[in-house]
């Protein structure tokens, strides 16, 4: 039932994940709780709402939308409680934020921008 409802949400705004923090935690919290198959789930229909949106950019640097969720995923990773599944999720959301922010940046370098 958990991943049913969190499969919906794979479609929201891709500040869903922040402008909602309380209710994000308690999803991953809860599906925490009921197995690591059900918080996979869970975690991916929510990283998906964050990350699955068309990036756009004017010349050469990394999107902005990387940027703001490198940003964004920073300041919610640090409202949450070390070592609890609600941190590690919007640390790996900056994580990838991250590496999506490297490898644009190594594809300006190739074309030579």
């Amino acid at each position: 039932m958990v991943e049913a409802a969190a499969s919906l949400l794979r479609e929201a705004p891709a500040s869903f994940v922040f402008d909602q923090f309380d209710f994000v935690a308690n999803a991953l919290t809860k599906a925490h709780s009921l197995g690591d198959v059900c918080h996979r789930a869970v975690a991916s229909h929510l990283r998906a709402s964050a990350v699955e949106h068309v990036r756009s950019r004017q010349g050469a640097g990394a999107f902005p939308q990387d940027e703001q969720l490198r940003d964004s995923a920073d300041e919610a990773a640090g409202r949450a409680r070390p070592g609890t599944p609600v941190r590690q999720f919007f640390e790996e959301l900056s994580q990838t934020a991250g590496e999506n922010i490297r490898q644009t940046h190594l594809q300006d370098e190739e074309v030579g921008v």
